[in-house]
């Protein structure tokens, strides 16, 4: 056994780090490495291999300006709706874009992983535009803030209080075209992670997976969180997450639709 396996095993030196930032063997980059990359200047050539499908997005923006002038929510929390823009964590743009896919899309079915107030915005949807049928399914492992926020007739959708990890496989067969599967877990990408259950375990979810663009793959549109253009990516890829694994998901790979 070398001594590093041997430093790496030993009691001693559990939940510390082997190798300082910046070390070849260290996930994590020096302070130096991070000014640099954060102070040069981003080029065509950043998202190389990435069909951003540029066109395409402007026509969806087109029609998002519809649903954008009949928005109902307020910045404070407003009548009997559940969401409001002003909230610890789920505001303006995210909300905003997320209100606008389900218009246009009218899935019949959403699946969520990692719950709260971006599950308040979707129920509120399906309530004032679809008559309140859309299935949901939330997977979330600390519910707590959910029912807080959502309303005592919200019971009747599944509310399952798990790790995406522990979650049966077969939830996601029931997604069909125009449905969704919106992940926004926790972004992060390490020993069994939720991210890494998601792209490298379970091949459905891996088919359908969204964390940084958002996507399409045979028919079911996956929500996207964060928009990575080369700027952004700067801060983005700083953090061991997601970021990295959906550029390699999505780089040279026709099977996946940027939306």
């Amino acid at each position: 056994m070398s001594a590093r396996v041997k430093v790496m095993n030993n009691p001693e030196f559990e939940n510390l780090e082997c190798f300082p930032p910046g070390h070849f063997y260290s996930a994590l980059p020096s302070l130096e490495d991070r000014k640099e990359f954060l102070a040069s200047k981003p080029t065509e050539n950043d998202l190389l291999g990435i069909k951003l499908n540029g066109q395409k997005q402007f026509e969806l923006l087109k029609k998002f300006k519809e649903y954008y002038d009949q928005c109902p929510f307020q910045d404070e929390k407003s009548g009997n709706l559940r969401y409001y823009f002003q909230n610890p964590s789920y505001s303006y743009t995210d909300g905003l874009i997320l209100y606008c896919m389900i218009r246009e899309f009218k899935p019949k079915r959403i699946i969520e992983v990692g719950s709260g107030y971006s599950s308040c915005l979707m129920l509120d949807t399906s309530e004032l535009y679809f008559d309140d049928q859309i299935d949901f399914t939330f997977i979330e492992p600390y519910p707590e803030l959910l029912y807080s926020l959502v309303k005592e007739s919200d019971r009747k959708h599944k509310i399952l209080p798990v790790k995406v990890q522990e979650a049966d496989i077969n939830i996601f067969k029931a997604l069909e075209a125009n449905d969704i599967l919106f992940i926004d877990s926790t972004h992060v990408s390490k020993l069994r992670s939720d991210v890494n259950k998601i792209i490298h375990e379970d091949q459905l979810l891996w088919e359908q997976f969204c964390s940084d663009y958002g996507f399409v793959y045979q028919g079911t549109p996956a929500y996207c969180l964060e928009v990575t253009t080369p700027e952004t990516a700067k801060r983005l890829l700083l953090q061991p997450g997601s970021t990295f694994l959906s550029r390699s998901l999505l780089y040279i790979n026709g099977l996946f639709i940027i939306i």
